[in-house]
């Protein structure tokens, strides 16, 4: 089965974004909700996000560090909110936004939950198997949690060897050094028509 859609995790793979604390990650939300501030974008991705969107493939992004609103600004800012069809964050969960930035700072066993909700939700709007989607993120929790749906897996290492021994047990499916070699990555995931 050909690949349909590519998830991208927001913070650390798309863009450049250092806040981790919840006090960070609430202000960050209700302010960029409200203006469309500077967020720096990894050089070129989005150059990548228009030839994928070119392939046909449906493109969602799912974040845990900021609020619907606030990333649709940021993507509208950059000229980039038409290429992705499904966009979920803290504000889509099923309990206030604050409450859900608490439980994933308090409860690591949430960060999955949430994680894997966000990716199965995704591949929900966009009508898509599992099997048909790569989950694209820079994190253990991002390869983790599309494994457990069922997805394939890219992991964005920036260069880092922090999580090698991560990556040893979890296998991705595709290990890159930044998002910009994810089209020449997943060529054998795409079937030619």
């Amino acid at each position: 089965m050909s690949l349909q859609a590519v998830l991208f995790d927001r913070d650390g793979t798309l863009f450049d974004t250092k806040v981790r604390n919840v006090f960070g990650q609430l202000c960050r939300r209700y302010i960029l909700s409200l203006e469309k501030l500077h967020i720096n974008l990894f050089p070129k991705v989005d150059e990548t996000i228009e030839y994928l969107f070119s392939l046909n493939l449906d493109l969602a992004l799912i974040s845990s560090g900021t609020g619907t609103t606030a990333t649709m600004n940021i993507l509208k800012s950059l000229g980039l909110d038409q290429f992705f069809k499904s966009i979920l964050t803290l504000d889509d969960y099923d309990r206030p936004t604050p409450v859900v930035a608490l439980m994933q700072r308090l409860f690591s066993s949430f960060n999955e939950t949430f994680k894997v909700w966000q990716i199965s939700e995704s591949l929900r709007r966009l009508n898509v198997l599992p099997s048909q989607a790569l989950v694209v993120g820079d994190s253990p929790l991002d390869i983790k949690a599309g494994k457990r749906v069922g997805t394939k897996t890219a992991f964005v290492t920036k260069g880092s060897t922090k999580h090698v021994k991560h990556l040893e047990i979890l296998k991705p499916d595709v290990i890159i050094q930044n998002v910009l070699q994810l089209p020449e990555a997943i060529e054998r995931f795409l079937v030619k028509k």
